[in-house]
């Protein structure tokens, strides 16, 4: 008895803690709407384009049971860059020009999935922005839940894998915040709320690795 308890222990616990690693690398389809930068005398509108964005990622099972795991997530993502159209309609002052939205930074969270024929996810991470457009830069920190369909292909060793993410952040900043010039008293736009503004709303990812 004593002996089967012991087997019984030493099975739950190699069970309980799984070491499969994994590494992916995401091409990615962000998207984001359109936003308004406010001038003294015009207000532009801001059309951003939905770039093509990678990222490689790596992940840990820390814990599982069966087909259910706790995988931690670490990601980065490289820089993209969107291309901004901006443009007014004001029959005093018509402005047309394009600029670039850089889009750069990591990510860590967790994800519980169920590996049994498809390869069902759900998580949540906190990932870090480093925007830019020409004068302009700032940062965040954003918490996003993250979805993923996939598939496993089964083989000794080695498993490759490959599926479709998901991923919406839970804060998003609409519009930015007006300010006034202290001479001119005319209003404008916050800088860093421009960019933030601009940043993803939802991501759509294809991703593609190998699990050991």
């Amino acid at each position: 008895m004593k002996n089967f308890l012991l087997v019984l222990t030493i099975s739950l616990c190699c069970t309980l803690f799984a070491s499969d690693q994994e590494v992916t690398l995401l091409v990615s389809k962000p998207h984001a709407q359109e936003g308004t930068q406010y001038y003294p005398n015009y207000r532009l509108t801001l059309e951003p384009t939905d770039p093509v964005a990678f990222g490689l990622r790596y992940g840990y099972d820390m814990v599982g049971f069966g087909p259910s795991k706790l995988q931690l997530q670490l990601t980065y993502h490289a820089k993209s860059s969107t291309d901004i159209k901006r443009s007014t309609g004001s029959n005093y002052y018509f402005v047309e020009s394009s600029a670039t939205l850089k889009n750069e930074g990591f990510s860590a969270g967790v994800q519980a999935q169920w590996r049994y024929i498809l390869q069902l996810g759900i998580g949540a991470e906190l990932r870090y922005e480093k925007l830019e457009m020409g004068y302009m830069n700032t940062s965040q920190i954003r918490p996003w839940i993250t979805t993923r369909v996939g598939f496993s292909v089964p083989s000794p060793g080695v498993h490759p894998v490959f599926g479709f993410e998901f991923a919406i952040p839970i804060t998003k900043q609409k519009d930015p915040a007006i300010m006034t010039d202290p001479v001119s008293y005319g209003i404008y736009s916050e800088p860093e709320g421009v960019l933030k503004s601009l940043s993803p709303r939802y991501e759509i990812s294809l991703y593609g690795g190998v699990r050991f």
